[in-house]
């Protein structure tokens, strides 16, 4: 913070900088401070000396007057947990990742970045995979019972095999039967 003559004081950024905070959502914000606090639960979250860009306080309704500080910025925790730093080799000017919104809550890619969608379709895979495994081994055992007994397989599976051939049949029958009416 400086204090210039004649002017009220201003916040001014370091030399390499303001760091800066990206949102799920696509909005950003400056960060000039940022600390691991917890709160009342014991969770561990980052609390981030946040200014918003003019996009974000248009999207979020911020009231400049009553939501900031005279320097335009506001104290905004995060959970730990949902804050990636994404370049930890730069320790002047930082960049983080907020799995979440500017108040707080998770937008529609929060469950994208997750995982939440891949573990579902993992999971969806896992189960289709079980449903053709017990289709291979059914597979598998008539095959077998084909080569060992095909008498045997035709009786276990007489409606089955003859079944796409029943239109084919009543069709001799009727053929057969109009050449004995004649």
């Amino acid at each position: 913070m400086k204090v210039y003559p004649g002017q009220d004081e201003r916040l001014e950024p370091p030399e390499e900088g303001w760091g800066s905070l990206w949102h799920s959502d696509g909005r950003r914000s400056i960060v000039a401070g940022a600390r691991i606090v917890q709160d009342v639960k014991g969770i561990e979250q980052v609390k981030f000396y946040l200014k918003p860009y003019e996009e974000t306080i248009r999207k979020f309704h911020i009231d400049i007057k009553n939501d900031l500080d005279r320097f335009g910025f506001v104290w905004k925790p995060y959970p730990k947990d949902m804050t990636i730093p994404l370049n930890t080799y730069d320790p002047l000017r930082k960049i983080f990742f907020s799995l979440l919104d500017w108040n707080g809550n998770k937008t529609e890619s929060t469950d994208w970045f997750i995982g939440k969608a891949q573990l579902d379709e993992k999971r969806r895979l896992k189960e289709e995979n079980t449903k053709l495994k017990s289709e291979l081994a059914v597979l598998k055992i008539e095959n077998t019972l084909l080569k060992e007994d095909i008498d045997e397989y035709i009786v276990k599976n007489f409606d089955r095999l003859l079944k796409p051939l029943a239109p084919f049949i009543r069709g001799l029958i009727i053929s057969e039967g109009e050449k004995t009416h004649q």
